[in-house]
């Protein structure tokens, strides 16, 4: 085997040594170093793409129920009497009501008698006590005169 010190190497002969421990040095480190903190980074970013896609869902799901969550607390029942008289005022129907009977346990349900009711009105005290959170049992109408107002008997439950 030919030992030679690298101070008696040729100028050729040390530029080839030289170049060639610099591409095993590159190599070594391209290898040990920055493989794998490119695959790190890879697998960073599509964990990042995840989590946005994950935000932009979260962010439709929050938007669809700020525009239900209006609906929702109407939906919750309350008092049952106060309810009935408020839909009264609110959709001008109060001269046209004319008893109230609470019964059930705690009043919490009643038979509410209305006259002179356009079928219009009907359709909108049923949507209102829907919203209020509040369930019609049974309802009659009938329209004794045949002049297209009615006499209404609903019998409800808070």
């Amino acid at each position: 085997m030919n030992t030679k010190k690298f101070s008696e190497l040729s100028m050729r002969e040390k530029v080839l040594v030289l170049g060639g421990g610099t591409i095993v040095i590159l190599l070594l480190y391209f290898g040990a170093f920055l493989m794998p903190t490119l695959k790190k980074t890879a697998g960073l970013e599509k964990k990042i793409t995840t989590q946005q896609a994950d935000w932009k869902r979260l962010e439709t799901m929050v938007e669809e129920h700020r525009k239900i969550a209006p609906a929702i607390k109407m939906a919750q029942p309350e008092a049952l009497l106060p309810a009935i008289e408020r839909l009264n005022r609110e959709l001008s129907v109060q001269g046209k009501l004319t008893s109230i009977q609470p019964f059930g346990e705690g009043g919490r349900e009643a038979e509410v008698k209305m006259e002179d009711l356009s079928g219009p009105e009907i359709v909108q005290l049923m949507n209102g006590f829907k919203k209020a959170g509040i369930t019609v049992r049974h309802l009659y109408c009938k329209d004794y005169d045949g002049n297209g107002l009615w006499f209404v008997k609903i019998y409800l439950k808070g």
